[in-house]
């Protein structure tokens, strides 16, 4: 590392190192593998890869934010991922007066009783979904658990649950945002007029869990498309091969059949029509709405473990806030990508600097296009029905699940240098993990050291960052 002279006179540090190596993470390498599902990765895989990806969304966001005009960038902000788990989170407190008192909360180190793994705390969180691969595991494990408990609950109440995938034509001229765009118009469309009221009233229709998924290949473009699960109980005579009959007596096979048979030609008609009215290509039949059925507690189980991994939450996607030792996570087909995988690509060797460039605009131009769009929707009053609380994405991932205990407050100024140049955060997380905090904390001196001595004129830096470099490497 060494530094260089600014157009303006000033002074910034330029890194003459590779990235930190993410040990044991193979995967990461190949373009195009694929995680088997059978697979398990350690804490240090887990906690590697979710902090590097998380790095280059934050690159990526970044990237997108600065190419804005001045403008633009005082009317915008960019998203929250460029933050979390790196600034230290605000503090607001009362003195003896009743004045509220503002402070930064100390970055430390934390680990769970049971699991000893360990975490961060102190730091602000995000707590979004479908941009950062840090805060999506622990949000993604709790709704998974909320839709598991609500569909098997509906199935032994006697209910139906139909899984419903709602698509349209992409090509590659079609903009992630328009396509998007085109998809919101299209399902508003949808759920209007006479005929969709009569097809649900017939369904017994009560709500629905949606969630929304993209993936990108380079032949095709951009290709967003909907999951639900609508919860249903037919009207007698609906589906006369059901009357005066109980589900349980009908396969899963069969009961989709039926499900094809009397429902699909009319929801169909009402899906094709919306997708022309937003201005998109006609679906096909075969592959424009897929309706399937689950109804014995295995067949469920196998149906929820598919809907899962399609929305991008498999149990467990990423592990759960540094608590989970395994880690399954969703990759695309070998022409497809999802968004993370873009993340993925920039740890693939055989791609040049503009093709990962690519990719990481992709990865912006996804974030920014689903700005707004709830990644897991629940209609109004189903989640009362099953007893489930309501809580936003952000509660969940600010929410302390385990016991555990507070290891080390990192000071400040250290901390500046755990995600300096290079993002050591991973590092220092496995590394008290593994080897405890008296050797983190030497490591954590041996860290300022190393940046000390890259330094070609310490004399260049300015009297504050030398009066803490000679504190904290002397004290």
């Amino acid at each position: 590392m060494t530094v260089k002279k600014g157009k303006n006179g000033g002074h910034f540090l330029v890194s003459t190192q590779n990235p930190p190596p993410l040990n044991k993470i193979n995967d990461l390498q190949g373009a195009k593998s694929k995680l088997s599902k059978s697979s398990k990765w350690g804490f240090d895989e887990q906690i590697a890869e979710r902090y590097a990806l998380q790095f280059q969304a934050r690159k990526s966001v970044l990237e997108q934010f600065c190419s804005l005009s001045i403008d633009e960038k005082k009317s915008k902000k960019p998203n929250r991922v460029c933050v979390c788990r790196r600034n230290l989170r605000p503090v607001f407190s009362e003195n003896r007066d009743g004045k509220k008192i503002y402070s930064m909360a100390k970055p430390s180190i934390y680990e769970h009783k049971a699991t000893k793994n360990t975490f961060y705390g102190g730091l602000e969180i995000c707590g979004s979904l479908y941009a950062c691969p840090v805060c999506a595991p622990k949000i993604a494990e709790i709704r998974a658990i909320e839709i598991r408990n609500a569909v098997t609950q509906w199935v032994k109440e006697g209910g139906i649950c139909l899984f419903i995938t709602l698509t349209f034509p992409h090509y590659a001229s079609d903009s992630m945002k328009s396509s998007i765009t085109a998809l919101k118009d299209a399902l508003t469309c949808f759920r209007k007029g006479k005929a969709y009221d009569a097809i649900v009233a017939n369904l017994g229709y009560t709500g629905l869990i949606r969630a929304v998924e993209l993936t990108w290949g380079e032949a095709n473009g951009s290709h967003p498309h909907i999951h639900e699960i609508w919860f249903v109980r037919p009207v007698e005579g609906f589906i006369p091969e059901l009357v005066g009959r109980n589900t349980e007596q009908f396969t899963s096979g069969l009961l989709t059949a039926l499900f094809d048979i009397h429902l699909k030609p009319d929801l169909f008609k009402k899906w094709e029509s919306a997708v022309v009215a937003s201005g998109m290509r006609a679906p096909s039949y075969d592959r424009g709405m897929v309706i399937k059925v689950a109804e014995t507690e295995e067949q469920l189980l196998i149906r929820i473990a598919e809907y899962l991994a399609k929305t991008g939450i498999e149990k467990p996607a990423w592990g759960v806030d540094d608590e989970l030792t395994k880690l399954h996570s969703k990759r695309g087909m070998p022409d497809r990508f999802t968004p993370f995988d873009f993340l993925r690509q920039q740890f693939n060797v055989e791609l040049t600097k503009g093709e990962k460039y690519r990719f990481r605009c992709l990865f912006a131009e996804y974030v920014l296009a689903f700005k707004g769009t709830a990644k897991i929707y629940w209609t109004n009053g189903l989640k009362a029905k099953f007893v489930i609380d309501e809580l936003t994405d952000e509660q969940i991932a600010e929410e302390q699940i385990e016991a555990a205990d507070m290891l080390y407050e990192i000071p400040p100024p250290v901390w500046v240098f755990v995600i300096g140049i290079n993002d050591h955060r991973a590092q220092l997380l496995i590394k008290v993990k593994n080897e405890g905090i008296d050797v983190a904390k030497e490591w954590l001196k041996g860290l300022l050291d190393e940046y000390y001595e890259y330094i070609e004129d310490p004399e260049l830096l300015s009297p504050d960052l030398q009066r803490i470099l000679n504190y904290y490497l002397n004290s």
